[in-house]
């Protein structure tokens, strides 16, 4: 993403069912020095959060009641309404299996952390993802950051 403001004035959406996780990724980005932080439950709400707050980075967990996270980065990256199919995307999930992080490579995301972690580990996950300038590829099959270079630098760790 180009053109960052200063990390003071960012807008993240934090996409997570569970509370507990949405106020713990708020405080660590809050001792980051980001102000402006949404957290939502729930998939649909954050479709409607991203279309009126415009954040500069989405973290979305994997699994929610409402339905897949995984899915929900796949209509960021491929639907005509998006409101914003560049963004970076960061995907916190339980989830640790390396095929896992390979499906979400595939639906366009920017990073992966699997929980738990630490704030030191969240954060520097968290730089990178906003670092990312990778070109952006689109096709009918997918939207994201160029996978070539994606697989080149991220390894097999399920922190990719």
């Amino acid at each position: 993403m180009n053109n960052l403001p200063e990390k003071s004035r960012l807008r993240i959406l934090i996409a997570d069912d569970a509370s507990f996780w949405r106020t713990l990724l708020h405080d660590f980005m809050q001792s980051f020095g980001v102000q402006e932080i949404r957290g939502v439950g729930s998939i649909g709400h954050a479709w409607e959060t991203l279309q009126e707050f415009r954040p500069h980075m989405f973290i979305c967990d994997w699994q929610m009641n409402d339905g897949c996270g995984l899915d929900l980065v796949k209509r960021v990256r491929h639907a005509k309404d998006s409101p914003n199919r560049f963004i970076n995307v960061m995907m916190v999930t339980s989830f640790s299996e390396e095929h896992r992080v390979h499906l979400a490579m595939d639906a366009g995301i920017n990073g992966y952390i699997a929980k738990p972690f630490t704030a030191g580990d969240f954060l520097r996950k968290f730089i990178h993802c906003m670092k990312d300038r990778r070109p952006f590829e689109v096709s009918e099959s997918y939207s994201g950051p160029s996978r070539s270079a994606q697989l080149a630098g991220a390894g097999s760790s399920a922190s990719a």
